[in-house]
């Protein structure tokens, strides 16, 4: 059986033969009667077994909520995205009659790419951040179903 010492506060196991019986902790090495009052679940070893069937506690309900910052940074990404567009509409408009000049071109064919380099990059960031926040959002629900459980 699995038993929780009331002093340290470790889980660790014993064999039946204990149950009711003084042991000492394995870690802190202070004596204790193993039984019922201090015995715990086995925590599974399977990982899908570790989340109950039908229906969860209200607090398992809660949305995922995007951070503050993904959005910041989507948002200027999505800003750089506009302004390479605008790069490639300027030319258009200044020098629809004379495009033989291509020198003129090649500032505008230069912020082009790195407006949408940026945009990447910051469309990219955004989506890490998002990521890691629900990495640790679902992290923390895995916890409180094994502590709950």
């Amino acid at each position: 059986m699995n038993t929780r010492c009331p002093h340290c506060g470790k889980i660790f196991e014993v064999d039946e033969a204990y149950r009711g019986q003084k042991t000492d902790c394995m870690y802190c090495g202070k004596i204790f009667t193993a039984g019922e009052a201090n015995a715990v679940k086995k925590i599974p070893t399977n990982m899908f077994s570790a989340f109950p069937r039908g229906k969860l506690e209200p607090a398992a309900k809660e949305k995922f909520k995007t951070p503050l910052l993904s959005i910041v940074i989507e948002g200027v990404g999505l800003l750089c995205i506009g302004g390479a567009g605008f790069c490639l509409l300027l030319p258009l408009i200044l020098f629809i009659d004379n495009f033989k000049e291509i020198e003129r071109l090649v500032p505008f064919i230069i912020m082009f790419f790195s407006f949408l380099g940026a945009a990447v990059v910051s469309i990219g960031l955004a989506q890490i951040i998002t990521c890691i926040a629900k990495t640790a959002y679902n992290t923390d629900r895995i916890i409180e179903l094994l502590k709950n459980r």
